[in-house]
């Protein structure tokens, strides 16, 4: 949805707000500016751009409706009014619905096909057997190396490869190499019978690495998703609780709620127009020994949110 806020001489201010289908419960709000006398009159100016909640807004319409004259303020819309508030938004909501409309359709069809309810029965079956995992090794050029050894029947791989993580100076002299070596090396180490569930690496210029930990606490299990910045990277507190193991759905939403793989990518490829193919790539691994269709609905939320874009665009 979009609408024009203010006008004032050459200037006009624009608001536009839509739902992040990538991270359900979220919207983005953007005020933007153009100048009717600059030479490219089209071209605007970004000055606010904010993701939240249904809660965020609200507060946000709150904190409006607080600062406004009691004259001004308009009551609120109940099923006994007699006429309907802000008339004039009539063709602005039509447009929110529409655009909601659209949104869930572009939803099913880029998730069809995915188990979305899948629940694997346990994280520690292989930990509680002994039972090495790729997932294991913290080091994404490392696990890649392994993955081939083992494809290519090389059972007698170098121990450096397959443990879990690496000394200070394995991990420089690597990164000396060249920087893929260090996506992953960077992450904290797992603690007592904590297991990795699912990683996304990128390709930055260390190709950066955050993964979902999962260990047993009591009755519980306990997730953390972090990063390779001591958690500077990471959204609210990345962590939560369950009494069994996450669906499919919920894994990958809690992930994409506490590390915004969306906001990364809507950084890198905002200037390039969003080319579909190239942010796809920029992912380089999105994978989980426990979810085979983790990657799968990785790569169905970036579309959604690239249908998100075209639709702003348009509307």
């Amino acid at each position: 949805m979009k609408t024009v806020v203010h006008k004032s001489g050459d200037f006009t201010y624009t608001a536009k707000l839509f739902p992040v289908d990538a991270l359900p419960g979220r919207y983005h709000l953007s005020m933007q500016s153009t100048f009717g006398g600059a030479k490219d009159a089209e071209a605007s100016r970004v000055l606010l751009q904010l993701t939240t909640d249904a809660a965020g807004l609200v507060t946000l319409r709150d904190l409006i409706d607080g600062q406004l004259p009691q004259s001004s303020r308009v009551t609120k819309f109940t099923a006994k009014s007699s006429a309907r508030p802000f008339p004039h938004l009539a063709g602005v909501s039509f447009q929110l619905r529409e655009l909601e409309y659209v949104m869930r359709a572009t939803t099913k069809r880029h998730t069809q096909g995915i188990g979305l309810k899948y629940r694997p029965t346990s994280y520690f079956w292989a930990a509680d057997h002994h039972i090495a995992l790729v997932s294991d090794i913290k080091g994404a050029e490392r696990r890649r190396l392994y993955e081939q050894a083992l494809e290519q029947g090389q059972a007698n791989t170098d121990p450096d490869l397959r443990q879990h993580a690496l000394r200070n100076e394995q991990r420089q002299a690597l990164g000396a190499i060249h920087p893929d070596f260090m996506g992953g090396e960077y992450l904290p180490n797992a603690r007592h019978r904590e297991v990795e569930i699912a990683r996304i690496t990128i390709a930055s210029t260390t190709r950066d690495v955050t993964s979902v930990y999962a260990r047993q606490v009591g009755q519980r299990i306990s997730y953390r998703v972090v990063d390779e910045y001591n958690g500077e990277t990471l959204d609210g507190k990345g962590t939560r609780t369950s009494i069994r193991p996450l669906t499919l759905e919920q894994l990958t939403d809690f992930f994409l709620s506490s590390w915004n793989l969306i906001n990364c990518l809507d950084c890198n490829f905002c200037d390039d127009g969003y080319p579909r193919e190239s942010i796809h790539d920029f992912v380089v691994d999105a994978s989980s020994s426990f979810y085979a269709g983790f990657g799968h609905l990785v790569q169905a939320r970036i579309n959604e949110w690239l249908d998100t874009i075209g639709q702003e665009q348009t509307t």
